[in-house]
């Protein structure tokens, strides 16, 4: 109990993806601190280790995924993300239908 890992690549990575949570999360905070409760955390480390694993690395041009695939990507996915915490906003299903709704009334929840 309690006792570290006995691998330094593991323990440095995790090491970097908690720094990573912890700027996601208190980014999110400051900006959308009604929306963002710290219990979140959970989220916030799935998707920092989703981006530690498709983005490439500096030094070798390559994702983890890439290297442990041994298939090459073109990293198309990158152009999609969004950041972590942001508040989203879902349209209406009768807008999405193409119909019209009164001008005053709210588009989106």
């Amino acid at each position: 109990v309690g006792a570290y890992h006995q691998n330094g690549v593991a323990e440095r990575t995790i090491g970097v993806v908690v720094q990573k949570i912890r700027t996601q999360l208190l980014h999110a905070q400051l900006r959308w601190s009604q929306q963002t409760p710290i219990c979140l955390w959970p989220m916030s480390m799935q998707h920092t280790v989703y981006l530690h694993n498709i983005l490439p690395k500096e030094e070798s041009g390559f994702s983890p995924d890439e290297l442990f695939s041994r298939v090459s990507s073109k990293h198309t996915v990158i152009n999609r993300l969004h950041p972590w915490g942001c508040p989203v906003y879902v349209l209406f299903p009768s807008l999405q239908d193409g119909k019209k709704i009164p001008k005053w009334m709210p588009r989106s929840l």
